[in-house]
């Protein structure tokens, strides 16, 4: 986990989550490696720079919050909806299959792990 409740609650001053759902945090973490295909498990989180890696915290924790908000539509098959006049569609933004926001993006696309050439 790149990023546990202490740091979500007093670092990166998160209120959405609570401690006894840190495993959002875990699962976030899960999430962003994916979304930097491997390369944070596979270079070691330390060996990251300190830069690098509070990008990453801050995106887990941003993706985290993402996924509580969201989580019900997100795992739906359903990307949008009509009902009379009132229609609604889901737009988020997706990296290597995971939807997430566009700010996680931002924030893992400033630490140069995103890019598909390693």
């Amino acid at each position: 986990m790149y990023a546990d409740y202490e740091y979500y609650s007093k670092e990166y001053k998160g209120t959405l989550i609570n401690e006894n759902e840190e495993n959002l945090l875990d699962e976030a973490s899960d999430d962003i490696d994916d979304m930097v295909f491997g390369r944070i498990r596979g270079r070691g989180f330390d060996n990251l720079t300190e830069y690098q890696q509070k990008l990453i915290k801050k995106a887990v924790c941003a993706h985290a919050e993402f996924s509580k908000r969201y989580g019900a539509f997100i795992n739906s098959p359903v990307s949008s909806y009509s009902i009379g006049k009132t229609s609604m569609s889901f737009n988020g933004e997706k990296i290597n299959g995971i939807d997430t926001s566009s700010s996680v993006i931002k924030l893992l696309n400033r630490t140069g792990l995103t890019c598909l050439v390693p």
